[in-house]
């Protein structure tokens, strides 16, 4: 049996295939997306999907506005429970089609997107202008800012519907990456959405997404020893020093870890983007050198595990507001990369600058640009 037909995929794409298939209309409905970016173009078509700019005005610029209207054409209803009944969520994400198809054109666009409910219906007996309706139940988005300057300086701004078109390439791929990729762009849809209230939380949905299609794309089988040197090379060093004959016994217990780990970095070294064009002078850059970027990477992948299995947050320093740099003396200018400074303490804790490789806004510019490069080779 074709390993497709063993896998329940996320509706979006599931729809789209019957849509491909000439699979006959059950309805459609409409929904806003809203977002605080500037959308310009008149609208997008991705198969059974339209994507309409609504030209919508909000009460200020850091505002969410139902700026987009997704008008969605359903060929394929929801599944019913089957007999014998078993576990079947590996695609679960926590959201409906709605989710998915904002979650998209959040990670595509690197824009702030939530879906609003459902408000006009069509059906085929019905009326032909529609049928308004409120009874499909999910709350208006409000977006949770705070004051100053925003973690993500670069996730507004004017984007533009035409950006959304390698979508289309959803339906070219198999059901474990379309899912791999629904769930990726889940979490990063809501990393961007909770960045300036929350940026610790932020940062463990960004990882959270990355790792997410680092599973989906490592088929690899590295040996324990090779993961555990990839993992922590000081602690490789340490054992084959002093114990050799113990090292694969001791990184075969540690696979499960190490695994992980050496999946995450690779997954960014592999995939990172080349560095911005608009960048702060030198010594407020990160390195974007293979051999930095993963040290960086295992870094963060630490901080991400302390905080899950330990309580210990992710550094204050890394989710502090970048600053914009413009010095007279230097023709660079662009939003600082990193925390500055040998040590930062705050809330009664201390850390080195190697401690804190990069800021926010820098890890959701490679994490999202990575996914994207994947998914371009997926």
């Amino acid at each position: 049996m074709d390993a497709n037909q063993t896998i329940t995929e996320n509706f979006i794409s599931e729809n789209w295939r019957c849509f491909g298939q000439a699979a006959p209309q059950v309805r459609i409905v409409e929904a806003p997306l809203y977002t605080d970016a500037h959308i310009i173009g008149e609208s997008a078509s991705l198969g059974p999907y339209k994507l309409i700019n609504t030209i919508a005005m909000g009460p200020s610029r850091d505002s969410a506005r139902p700026a987009i209207m997704a008008r969605i054409a359903i060929h394929v209803e929801g599944s019913d429970v089957k007999l014998p009944m078993k576990d079947d969520s590996n695609h679960y994400h926590g959201g409906d089609f709605l989710d998915e198809l904002a979650a998209l054109v959040s990670l595509f666009l690197g824009i702030r997107v939530q879906a609003g409910a459902v408000e006009r219906e069509f059906k085929a007996t019905g009326d032909p202008l529609g049928r308004p309706v409120r009874y499909h139940s999910k709350p208006t988005p409000f977006l949770p800012m705070t004051s100053g300057t925003s973690q993500l300086p670069k996730a507004t701004g004017q984007r533009n519907l035409k950006d959304l078109a390698p979508i289309g390439d959803l339906i070219a791929r198999d059901a474990h990456k379309t899912n791999a990729l629904v769930k990726a762009a889940r979490q990063y849809q809501q990393a961007l959405w909770v960045a300036d209230a929350d940026p610790a939380l932020a940062w463990l949905l960004l990882v959270s997404a990355v790792e997410t299609a680092a599973v989906a794309w490592d088929e690899k089988s590295d040996t324990p020893v090779a993961r555990l040197e990839a993992w922590n090379p000081e602690i490789h060093h340490l054992i084959a020093q002093h114990a050799p004959d113990i090292l694969p016994e001791i990184a075969e217990k540690l696979t499960r870890l190490t695994g992980s780990t050496r999946k995450f970095v690779r997954f960014l070294s592999d995939f990172a983007p080349p560095p911005p064009i608009d960048r702060p002078p030198k010594a407020f850059c990160i390195s974007y050198e293979r051999k930095d970027l993963k040290k960086a990477a295992q870094q963060i992948y630490e901080h991400r595990s302390n905080a899950l299995h330990g309580g210990v947050a992710i550094p204050y320093p890394m989710c502090s507001a970048p600053e914009y740099l413009r010095f007279k003396d230097a023709p660079e200018s662009g939003w600082e990369e990193k925390p500055t400074g040998l040590a930062t303490g705050a809330f009664g804790a201390v850390w080195t600058q190697a401690k804190t490789p990069m800021l926010l806004h820098t890890f959701e510019y490679i994490a999202r640009h990575a996914i994207l490069n994947w998914w371009n080779t997926a």
